[in-house]
């Protein structure tokens, strides 16, 4: 939910007023997009300092590209490699169990600092990917996700979700921006279909760009602000650049519902008259806060 920063001057130096509101706000966000649609990247343009957690093999590549690239400050960024348990490797349910619960908890202790005071003063939080901390969240109380009864299902999955929820909702509290990158799946319909056998239900896939969706925990939208998909189309016509082939889409927002279904491609000029990547933090920031600038993001 977007809360106010609490103004608290570093260094006996008074912060600046900033737009309409006392300090920039924050807010959490999901981030949903197929493999190589910027979601890493993506979240190194959020405000710094900026704490990356992540149980994703590709994470380590893409942020020491850029840094490399000099695309973000190796300074400006702590990140956080955990382990998922190696499930094809252990045949016991309770092997994965112990695993997933080390695991989870390496990563409550990173997070912990944030919510309890936040003495390094960091910015933005980014999962990478939620969609594996859900499931890390759900091994760590079952074991193997295959093996889990109908009753255990019914009778446990109330307290896990609470948690995972507790997760996210903790950091919002905190006042930092939270984005939850998730992956993404094929989206389908059902149809009726007539035939010689009368009416029947059929499942098509659906075709339209951004026809994807999140995989992961099912009630995120209670629990952030905004819901983006990203995309790279290495097809887009008219694209000169590789940046131009770099998408974005807002999906969801109870922030600002006017912007539900706008999609940005490319370089892009905000009101102030900075260019900046469209597939950016900063960008999707001044879209849901329009009163506020770039700047005001980095």
């Amino acid at each position: 939910m977007p809360r106010p920063r609490p103004a608290a001057p570093r260094d006996g130096v008074a912060s600046r007023s900033r737009s309409t509101f006392a300090s920039t706000p924050t807010f959490v966000s999901s981030i949903v997009a197929g493999e190589g649609g910027g979601k890493t990247r993506f979240s190194l343009t959020m405000p710094k300092p900026l704490v990356i957690v992540s149980v994703d093999p590709n994470t380590r590549a893409v942020v020491e590209k850029a840094i490399a690239e000099g695309f973000v400050d190796a300074a400006d960024l702590t990140v956080h490699h955990l382990k998922m348990p190696a499930i094809a490797f252990l045949s016991d349910k309770d092997d994965v169990k112990e695993e997933a619960e080390a695991s989870w908890a390496a990563f409550i202790e990173i997070l912990r600092p944030l919510v309890d005071g936040n003495p390094d003063a960091v910015k933005s939080v980014s999962l990478d990917t939620a969609t594996e901390f859900d499931m890390m969240n759900v091994l760590q109380a079952f074991g193997k996700s295959d093996q889990i009864t109908p009753e255990a299902r019914r009778n446990q999955m109330g307290p896990v979700n609470t948690r995972w929820k507790g997760v996210v909702r903790a950091l919002s509290d905190a006042g930092v921006n939270v984005a939850l990158l998730h992956r993404a799946r094929e989206k389908w319909e059902t149809k009726t279909q007539r035939g010689t056998r009368g009416a029947e239900e059929v499942r098509d896939k659906m075709t339209g760009p951004w026809d994807f969706e999140r995989i992961g925990f099912k009630d995120t939208g209670f629990i952030t602000s905004a819901e983006i998909q990203l995309k790279f189309d290495p097809d887009r016509e008219g694209a000169t650049r590789l940046s131009d082939r770099f998408g974005l889409r807002i999906s969801r927002s109870t922030i600002r519902p006017a912007v539900i279904g706008k999609e940005w491609w490319g370089r892009q000029q905000a009101e102030d008259g900075t260019r900046i990547h469209a597939a950016t933090f900063p960008w999707l920031a001044v879209q849901l806060y329009p009163a506020t600038t770039i700047e005001e993001w980095r």
